[in-house]
């Protein structure tokens, strides 16, 4: 895997905390469901059943049996001769008020129940990730995405933060420019000349900045790489691209229709 991958007799770096890869992506994970937080968030759903008497089998046994005292959910108190489901419910409701205003669901505009909804209400307070559509798009290939998101996450193994980490190189030196700069996110996807100088071509081009995707070919080849080979590259590769998906969504228009 990108993230982890450890195999017997090596063990692979750990690039992103895993609260931060469960939070979805536009708040700048990669949507991994914490399973205790989605169970629960799951669960909720019965307790929203009963505030709204819906009408469902299990909501009308639940209001017949054990609620024919108490009109309020949130105030009724379950007795210790009922079943454990029903007192497990009870000791979660409190966490789960705060969904509601005046016994109406509001983490949705038309107060119908979404997991989800909860789910994220769950995970706490994010802030959004500006940048999530232009990393999470349908042209874009998944190792480029992943690159990105890590960038974005200031956690790509450059050769600065490998030695941060106390892992050996040779040197921390940019392998690209020749400018005798440390290789740093910020001098890849900002100040590195030979990027800039693709991407400059690039804009002209399409009238939006692409992030470049060679870094390593000159350390192998042991050669300089060629800026105007690598932007056809990206040229031919960004045209595909865009005739798929828009090919993907006259077919996803198609079968809707």
């Amino acid at each position: 895997m990108f993230l982890w991958g450890s195999s017997e007799g090596h063990r692979k770096i750990s690039l992103v905390a895993w609260d931060n890869v469960c939070k979805p992506k536009k708040y700048g994970g990669l949507n991994v469901k914490r399973r205790k937080l989605w169970n629960l968030a799951s669960v909720g759903k019965l307790l929203w059943q009963i505030v709204n008497k819906k009408d469902v089998l299990w909501a009308k046994w639940v209001n017949e049996i054990y609620m024919k005292a108490d009109e309020d959910i949130w105030s009724h108190e379950p007795s210790q001769d009922s079943s454990w489901y029903w007192r497990r419910l009870n000791a979660l409701k409190d966490m789960m008020s705060t969904w509601y205003d005046r016994g109406v669901y509001r983490l949705t505009s038309n107060g119908q129940y979404s997991v989800s909804s909860s789910y994220n209400a769950l995970l706490g307070n994010m802030n959004i990730m500006r940048e999530a559509d232009l990393i999470w798009n349908c042209i874009m290939l998944p190792r480029q995405r992943m690159i990105s998101w890590l960038a974005y996450q200031n956690k790509l193994l450059t050769k600065e933060r490998l030695q941060r980490m106390h892992i050996q190189v040779e040197n921390t030196v940019c392998c690209l420019c020749d400018d005798g700069v440390d290789e740093t996110d910020q001098h890849l996807f900002a100040e590195c000349k030979w990027i800039n100088e693709a991407r400059t071509v690039l804009a002209t081009w399409m009238g939006i900045d692409i992030p470049q995707k060679a870094r390593n070919w000159k350390v192998y080849r042991q050669t300089i790489v060629n800026n105007g080979g690598i932007v056809t590259q990206i040229q031919r590769e960004l045209k595909e691209r865009v005739l798929l998906a828009l090919f993907l969504e006259g077919s996803r228009k198609t079968r809707c229709s």
